[in-house]
């Protein structure tokens, strides 16, 4: 009679599952505006000649990280974001699309897989659980933080099932930014919020979530600065062309240098050579200089090592 009771066992279909929990993670396994990227988004299942690109004209060929061609492939690249459904306490009865960057959206998939977060979607009074992003920037950081953790106590309000039964299908989310009009009523970015400030949301569970098909945050890789042509291989990409260098300067590596690893090119003795007056016009900015979705202050692959890393963050800073 027991093994009977085991079979007949029903699992509560707002729980996220072992087997859910390991799809959001899965999203990332390969892999506004912008143009999604056929490549990264494992949904589309295509190719992209600028990931290809980027991957053997620049990264295969290790540039140091300094180096224009670098800062091209940081400009070009595909750049994550994450989406969910969502409501907020203040209006339970009305769910929108909430954004937030990679690192936020990565910290709730990895509460999901790793710290239990597996009732967070749970629309019920006393059995989900709000979560709570802040925004914080420390003195001297030119970019804020987001961080996402769950509220210790369950949530004391219910999210109405006519709310969550009609939310965004995250399974399409594609489609849904590429034909959707983002508005103030349907749509919100986790950076509208202001410095120190604490927003409380919960996350939606899926309008089918007895299906045992829950995708609860949706991960979407979008490029900018390139064209849908360039994209599909039907327009060639050059980084030397958005670049003032030298074009016959594709070499990867600095040749001279001292103990300290400093480039000591510069020190050559012939006097009849002289720096081209370009130079004197000050290094160029790169092309996403000052760009909100393009910075992230701790990013010690893609910002940090870039001249313009300080003074790029001063500007988004200052508005």
């Amino acid at each position: 009679m027991a093994k009977k009771a085991d079979k007949t066992k029903q699992a509560d279909p707002f729980m996220i599952t072992d087997e859910e929990a390991s799809a959001a993670q899965n999203q990332l396994s390969k892999g506004s505006t912008g143009i999604m990227c056929p490549k990264r988004n494992k949904s589309m299942g295509g190719s992209c000649k600028v990931c290809d690109y980027i991957q053997s004209q620049i990264y295969d060929k290790k540039f140091p990280k300094e180096h224009a061609a670098m800062t091209w492939a940081r400009e070009k690249k595909a750049k994550l974001s994450w989406f969910t459904n969502v409501v907020f306490p203040e209006n339970p009865d009305k769910s929108i699309l909430f954004e937030v960057g990679d690192k936020a959206g990565n910290q709730v998939v990895k509460g999901i897989n790793k710290l239990g977060w597996r009732d967070i979607v749970h629309p019920h009074k006393g059995i989900g659980r709000e979560l709570i992003v802040i925004k914080t920037k420390e003195p001297g950081d030119s970019w804020p933080t987001y961080t996402i953790t769950p509220a210790q106590d369950k949530a004391d309000w219910e999210i109405p099932e006519e709310v969550w039964r009609n939310v965004y299908d995250l399974n399409d989310i594609i489609n849904i930014l590429q034909t959707t009009e983002l508005t103030s009523e349907n749509y919100k970015h986790v950076r509208s919020i202001k410095t120190d400030e604490t927003l409380n949301f919960r996350m939606c569970p899926p309008k089918d979530s007895e299906s045992g098909d829950k995708v609860v945050i949706a991960a979407v890789y979008r490029h900018w600065g390139v064209t849908e042509d360039q994209i599909n291989g039907e327009d060639s990409m050059n980084w030397r062309q958005s670049v003032e260098e030298d074009p016959a300067d594709d070499s990867p590596f600095v040749e001279n240098t001292d103990s300290s690893g400093l480039d000591t090119s510069f020190m050559d003795t012939k006097k009849e050579e002289v720096l081209p007056d370009k130079t004197k016009q000050g290094p160029k900015l790169p092309n996403c200089f000052g760009m909100e979705q393009f910075f992230e202050i701790d990013d010690k692959v893609t910002c940090i090592p870039c001249g313009s890393y300080k003074a790029c963050g001063k500007k988004i800073a200052m508005g």
